[in-house]
């Protein structure tokens, strides 16, 4: 992959180099802890191996069923979507890397995962999803151009409705810098799939501040390049103000950038001796 440089990374925030490198390394953490919930009710890795084979099954009832039996024993949706039917997502990838299961195959299990995960957002049990405050924070979310993953994206756009934002997933064509112009977002969350559109990130986040009627716009990455060992999952060298490795920490730090920007104009408390230089 290729590296990121320092000027890229200075030209593509609206931050000083000094106060970014404070506030990723100082502030924002403390916020993310404040606002971040424990995971609970975790799928084992057999347990994950279960559902990704129900969703390979003949009989395509047996997921949702399965789903609500769990349910019943006290699961909460988020625990389902995040926990539960995020690993067995990545098992069906991990079996197909394996050569365990064919092509068709994982894309008829991830067809199903995903309207599961979307009907569980949907249910009764996530009533957050139907009732957006006229204030709610505005959050845009979409993979990077050229890319089509969007299982993990649909998940993290629930889990910021259940926390009260309104969310915005783009369509696979739209230009993101067209839709941060034309409404006002506090916050465009990008997926990244892979090291092949790596380099272009920085411009990308440079682009989008640019266009964005947000004078402050916060942007926040994530998705599976940023599991790829090596990669820097710091959001200074991307041009970025964080990095989320999981949908609850998405939330967590977008949360931690509000809690931020809410004590605008200037730096955070405590910044300013810090980012000399």
């Amino acid at each position: 992959m290729e590296q990121v440089s320092a000027a890229e990374s200075q030209s593509s925030s609206w931050l000083r180099p000094g106060v970014a490198r404070a506030l990723e390394a100082q502030v924002i953490p403390r916020l993310v802890a404040r606002h971040r919930p424990e995971p609970v009710q975790q799928v084992t890795p057999s347990g994950a191996r279960w559902l990704a084979g129900l969703a390979l099954a003949d009989d395509e009832t047996g997921l949702w069923h399965a789903l609500t039996q769990l349910q019943q024993q006290g699961l909460t949706v988020e625990a389902l979507q995040l926990d539960w039917l995020g690993p067995a997502a990545a098992e069906l990838g991990r079996q197909w890397t394996a050569d365990d299961c064919s092509f068709s195959d994982v894309t008829i299990g991830m067809v199903r995962l995903q309207c599961a995960a979307r009907r569980l957002g949907r249910s009764e049990a996530a009533p957050a999803w139907l009732d957006t405050s006229p204030r709610a924070p505005r959050v845009l979310l979409a993979p990077v151009p050229g890319e089509q993953h969007g299982f993990g994206l649909a998940l993290v756009a629930d889990a910021f409705r259940r926390a009260g934002w309104d969310v915005t997933p783009a369509s696979p064509d739209a230009s993101l810098t067209a839709c941060v112009a034309a409404q006002r977002y506090d916050l465009v969350g990008l997926s990244v799939g892979s090291t092949a559109r790596a380099p272009g990130v920085p411009a990308l986040c440079a682009d989008l501040r640019r266009a964005s009627r947000q004078r402050e716009l916060g942007v926040l990455l994530g998705g599976p390049l940023f599991a790829i060992p090596g990669v820097p999952v710091l959001a200074a060298p991307w041009g970025a103000d964080a990095v989320a490795l999981d949908a609850r920490e998405a939330v967590a730090r977008a949360a931690a950038w509000m809690t931020w920007r809410g004590g605008l104009p200037g730096a955070p408390p405590g910044v300013q001796n810090a980012a000399v230089g």
